[in-house]
This record gives structure tokens, C-alpha cells and sequence, in this order.
């Protein structure tokens, strides 16, 4: 929890900056002698230039993905809540040591997966994770105006959880 609490933290900063990540995953996660989590490849993001401004190359990873990053014409640009949905992911692989969206096969059956199919709920896998289950599954939802608004929210839930001594 803490390492997803730091993570989040950074990424509300982030965002309260113009910063959008836009490929949160385990391998993008380095933890310092501490614990404290910091987020590498941060240059994949969208930078404040006279406004949001994109790179040039829309960089995620694809088990990772938001469906807006994969189909944009259906669910919309990326913004914040697509962190929010990796974020969510994130959770989800470190809570039950199971991808949310594996998708068996190439590029086509991943993407299925994660523009179709509704992970488990994680207490499926541990059933004492049910009191994550909430907070999970509204990180990951697939319509982004369904997700959280933002990361303080997230911090909010999380820290709710945590304080009330759910052993997670």
C-alpha cells in the first residue's frame, strides 16, 4: 500500500503541473534504498507548452494500457484518469501477483481483453482483499468518466482503507 500511496502522491504532483505519465507499470516503478517509489520514463508524458502539448509518440505499454490509449475514437484523448487506470493495475498485479487483463496471444487478444473483458474482482483471487476490491475496480474502469477524477481521490479512499487497519 505504500508503495501505491507514494506513487500516487507523486503522480497528483505531477498532474497538478501539466504532467501526464501515460505508461505506469512495474518496470517504470524503482524503489530507492528507503522504500520510496519513484517513476521512471516520464519523457513518454505530456509536458505544459502553451497548454497540454503530446509527444510525438504516443509510448504505453500495452498490458498496461487504458482503452482511450488503445481506442481513442471510442473512449476519448488521454488525460489524468488514464494514470489513474494504470495506477489501478498496478495494484491490482502487486495485491494478487495476477495481471488484471493477461490476454492470452499477441496484440490483438490483449487489447480485446482490455477494451471488453472485466477483470476478477482481486478478493476473487485472496478474499482478503475485498476491501480493495472498491477502490480497484473504479481505478480500472474502461469508460473514463467512470474512474476517479483525480489522484487525491485515490489517496483519499487508500488512506481510508489503510487507517482502517485492513491488513493490506
Amino acid at each position: 500500500m505504500n508503495i501505491v500511496l507514494g506513487i500516487a502522491r507523486g503522480l497528483a504532483h505531477a498532474h497538478a503541473n501539466g504532467v501526464i505519465h501515460r505508461d505506469i507499470k512495474p518496470q517504470n516503478i524503482l524503489l530507492s534504498d528507503d522504500g520510496t517509489p519513484k517513476l521512471t520514463d516520464r519523457d513518454l508524458g505530456k509536458i505544459p507548452d502553451n497548454g497540454m502539448k503530446e509527444t510525438s509518440i504516443p509510448g504505453f505499454s500495452l498490458k498496461y494500457a487504458a482503452a482511450e490509449q488503445i481506442v481513442q475514437n471510442t473512449y476519448g484523448k488521454t488525460d489524468e484518469r488514464c494514470d489513474i487506470y494504470q495506477v489501478g493495475i498496478v495494484l491490482y498485479e502487486l495485491l494478487t501477483g495476477a495481471l488484471a487483463n493477461p490476454g492470452y496471444g499477441g496484440c490483438v487478444e490483449v487489447s480485446a481483453a482490455i477494451l471488453h473483458d472485466i477483470p476478477a474482482p482481486p478478493s476473487s483471487i485472496r478474499s482478503d482483499l475485498a476491501p480493495c476490491d472498491p477502490i480497484i475496480q473504479k481505478c480500472i474502469e474502461k469508460e473514463p468518466e467512470n474512474r476517479y477524477r483525480s489522484f487525491e481521490e485515490v489517496i483519499a479512499d487508500l488512506m481510508s482503507l489503510y487507517s482502517s487497519g485492513e491488513d493490506t
